[in-house]
């Protein structure tokens, strides 16, 4: 039987042991099919390529440049208790599960053979929030077939007005606007693609002005959920971005807080948030200054969505072993990311959003674990989800982004044909 994504979650449900490999990989077929199927890995056709083990031990925290003898920035006091209590809510989430689980704290991942990898180094960087990134450089890898859709690189998708999801109109350009459905299957022309496209997805591919036309025109009138990934400012990653343009690892940041408040500002998503309980979620780095700007109570980007705040998720990494993978006091790094809930204003509390600590091992850069086994404990049975910043596809989910497409290349997944790939223990 296929294991779960979640390997650990107290009766509360708010602690919680999830695997990030295979919550992307069920994320890759629709809900009912992970709860209907029962044979072995019957449904999960595919499994996600890691570059490199899990990590064993927690990551070195050197002082940051330029900081030598100086005094911590100062933060506000709400600030201050703010990260107290996300402190003690993960060293008791912690605590909890070394003494109610003995399991693993990731399950086998699949990795590429010592002798395929090809160069790959870890370098630590420095955050000007405190928190710690990883830049993984692989090279490409090759991995096997298998029958599931995927779509061609150079082909222009464009929605039908025959009830279909998508009609292929050329093979030139990379698609800006894709669905997949069991149905609707793609044409043969295009079944060559570098990506694969879960049953059900829709995406929009480019920047958030560019498809906002394409968004207004083919999304649903309305989403119950909306999760958000945004490009944070950040220097360490320009400077990186600014040294390795071409990177696959490199992503794109705001240039600063007015650029990432014109952006949030941008995307509609009070006119398509559903007005019946309608959930954002927004991932923020640590620095207070960009919960201040979600949050503030007059101008803050959640009044502007005209929404409030009901709840946080706080996603901690940890080493195989379930060590965080920096220390839980560190000055500088903090081994945690948050993801901040928000409701419709105004509308009927259904259910209330319980606080979460998520532990899990992280993998390459950038890869977030994908939560839509926790938020579908939240949402209508026949739901509308969308991902704006996406860097991955959810069967049944739309995403919006220059990179949604990014962990879809088939360099990233396999069907572990012997002798191609191996797994870790």
């Amino acid at each position: 039987m296929n294991e779960s994504c979640i390997l650990f979650q107290n009766d509360k449900g708010t602690v919680v042991l999830l695997d990030l490999a295979r919550s992307i990989e069920e994320a890759q077929v629709p809900s009912r099919q992970l709860q209907d199927n029962a044979g072995p890995h019957g449904t999960l056709k595919r499994r996600l390529v890691s570059a490199k083990p899990p990590p064993i031990t927690p990551f070195p925290t050197p002082e940051p440049k330029g900081y030598r003898g100086l005094s911590l920035p100062t933060t506000s006091a709400s600030a201050q208790v703010a990260e107290l209590m996300t402190l003690a809510a993960v060293e008791s989430a912690l605590e909890e599960i070394k003494l109610s689980y003995k399991g693993p704290w990731c399950l086998p991942r699949v990795l590429k053979p010592p002798q395929e990898r090809g160069p790959v180094h870890r370098q630590l960087v420095e955050e000007e929030d405190g928190c710690l990134k990883e830049d993984d450089c692989s090279s490409a890898l090759r991995t096997g077939e298998d029958d599931s859709q995927h779509v061609t690189q150079n082909s222009s998708i464009s929605p039908s007005s025959s009830g279909q999801d998508g009609v292929v109109q050329s093979s030139v350009v990379v698609p800006s606007v894709m669905a997949a459905t069991a149905e609707d299957p793609l044409p043969s022309a295009i079944i060559t693609s570098p990506y694969f496209i879960p049953e059900g997805s829709h995406y929009l591919q480019g920047s958030i002005s560019s498809q906002i036309p394409a968004f207004l025109s083919t999304a649903p009138p309305v989403f119950d959920l909306i999760v958000l990934d945004p490009p944070w400012p950040n220097r360490s990653a320009k400077r990186k971005r600014k040294a390795r343009d071409d990177s696959p690892g490199g992503y794109h940041t705001a240039d600063g807080l007015d650029s990432i408040t014109r952006l949030l500002s941008e995307i509609p998503v009070s006119s398509h948030l559903s007005k019946d309980g309608g959930l954002v979620a927004v991932w923020v780095t640590n620095a207070p200054r960009f919960t201040d700007l979600l949050r503030s109570p007059t101008n803050g980007i959640f009044h502007r969505w005209g929404v409030e705040s009901v709840g946080e998720w706080t996603w901690l990494k940890v080493t195989s072993h379930g060590e965080p993978i920096t220390p839980l006091e560190s000055s500088w790094r903090r081994p945690w990311e948050r993801l901040l809930i928000a409701r419709r204003r105004g509308s009927p509390i259904k259910q209330p959003i319980q606080n979460k600590v998520i532990i899990s091992v992280p993998d390459v850069h950038s890869r977030k674990p994908n939560l839509r086994s926790l938020f579908e404990n939240l949402l209508p049975t026949e739901y509308q989800a969308l991902e704006v910043f996406a860097r991955n596809l959810t069967a049944g989910w739309w995403a919006w982004g220059d990179q949604c497409l990014e962990f879809q290349h088939r360099k990233y997944w396999t069907t572990t044909t012997p002798g191609r790939l191996m797994m870790n223990s």
